[in-house]
């Protein structure tokens, strides 16, 4: 969100009208600066942009309360507003049964970040998606104290996931392990000390869906 809200303004300020930013945070930066791993963006570079986008004249304002009044604001003399919310929203992944944590990979990446040691500790993660997010947390869940066994399940094969190969391969570089037609389906609770058992449904691609991608099914069982 806080990118778009930066690039809106980077945009807006050099064709000349005064350009204020609103940020619910204490500091700029969004998802770049307090999500992505080091690792994959400098944050010096981050920094550099900010500054960049001070020096064309925008103003930043913190701590926002992320409410909308359009009129407060029309009467404070704005005559135009952006409004760049973002996706925050994460997607699901239907697990039956329990036992083992899931969380978004967005709120794995922000702990890692702000250097909480809630996910330390764990021998094996999986990181179910293709993504370039989720190349991040595999990256981040393989540096992780104790280094856990970390693996990527995806749904589809490798000629469709839209993480960029790079990205890709230097999760396999950190020793992260790869099955492609995997989706996580079913936890089941350890018993008598052992370790909690993670189901792998089987895929298999299908018909093209309407990103023009096959579809992943489920293979019969």
């Amino acid at each position: 969100r806080q990118a778009a809200r930066r690039a809106a303004a980077h945009s807006l300020a050099p064709e000349g009208p005064p350009v204020t930013v609103f940020h619910e945070a204490p500091g700029a930066g969004g998802v770049p600066a307090n999500v992505i791993p080091g690792f994959r963006i400098a944050r010096e570079d981050i920094a550099a942009d900010i500054n960049r986008i001070e020096e064309l004249g925008a103003r930043f304002v913190f701590n926002h309360s992320g409410a909308i009044d359009t009129a407060a604001l029309r009467r404070d003399g704005y005559t135009s507003i952006v409004v760049a919310t973002g996706a925050p929203v994460p997607r699901e992944l239907p697990l039956e049964g329990s036992g083992i944590r899931v969380v978004d990979a967005l709120e794995f990446l922000a702990a890692a970040h702000q250097g909480k040691g809630e996910f330390d500790g764990y021998r094996s993660i999986v990181v179910a998606g293709g993504g370039n997010t989720a190349m991040d947390a595999a990256g981040v869940a393989a540096r992780r104290p104790g280094k856990p066994k970390v693996s990527i399940l995806y749904r589809r094969t490798l000629a469709e996931m839209p993480a960029d190969r790079e990205e890709f391969e230097e999760a396999l570089a950190d020793g992260v392990t790869y099955a492609e037609l995997s989706l996580p389906e079913r936890m089941t609770p350890g018993v008598g000390g052992a370790m909690p058992v993670l189901r792998i449904r089987e895929m298999e691609l299908g018909q093209p869906d309407a990103s023009g991608r096959r579809a992943p099914v489920a293979s019969p069982r």
